[in-house]
């Protein structure tokens, strides 16, 4: 009984959460009310007070629950590729481009949450531990990978490449005509090339 309780409560919180994605997307957080939201869930704007008290706590856990998923998706990706330099920084690449593609609404939403989030303090957290995370996971690659590596390049590499992530969601966001394709091919042979500038990295060793 617990268990079937607790499905029928997360189900109840993505049914909210999904419905949120939709309303933003459509007419962006100033447009946002959770009656609106609870009108797009076809539930009364009481069931989403039960989960969340105010909308800034239910855009907060949205935005959570999505970097949560992008994380995992990450680290899968990443256990799942090949074992050169190339392999390890074109995960990054790769999901960046799939979510581009197949998540159109969340990339949108979040040039409006990005904006929020240079006034308020939680949304500004969040989009904080995303970058970090990012760069995080290719600054330890590149510490494993290339030990050698001038550390203002290997400081600054995962800036980088952050930036051409980001720079390619902002435009296809403006023109979705853009090839993501060949624009993350050269994305990655820049950021190799870079990396091949140093003398003694070659990035092509395995992985211990």
């Amino acid at each position: 009984m617990e268990h079937e309780e607790r499905q029928l409560s997360n189900s109840m919180r993505d049914r909210i959460m999904e419905a949120t994605m939709d309303v933003v997307y459509e007419k962006k957080i100033s447009g946002t009310s959770l009656r609106g939201i609870a009108n797009e869930a076809g539930i009364l704007p009481s069931n989403i007070q039960y989960y969340f008290r105010t909308k800034k706590e239910l855009f907060v856990s949205l935005l959570t629950s999505v970097l949560s998923e992008i994380r995992a998706g990450r680290k899968e990706m990443l256990d799942q590729c090949g074992d050169t330099l190339a392999d390890k920084l074109n995960v990054f690449f790769r999901q960046k481009r799939e979510t581009i593609s197949h998540k159109k609404k969340y990339e949108a939403i979040q040039v409006d949450f990005w904006v929020q989030g240079l006034a308020d303090e939680d949304i500004h957290a969040y989009f904080r531990s995303s970058y970090e995370g990012w760069r995080r996971d290719i600054q330890a690659i590149l510490e494993e990978r290339c030990p050698d590596l001038d550390p203002v390049r290997k400081q600054y590499i995962p800036y980088l490449m952050v930036s051409m992530m980001l720079g390619a969601a902002m435009q296809y966001y403006i023109e979705d005509s853009m090839d993501l394709d060949p624009y993350f091919s050269t994305c990655l042979e820049a950021v190799l090339r870079t990396i091949e500038d140093t003398p003694g990295n070659t990035g092509n060793a395995p992985v211990a």
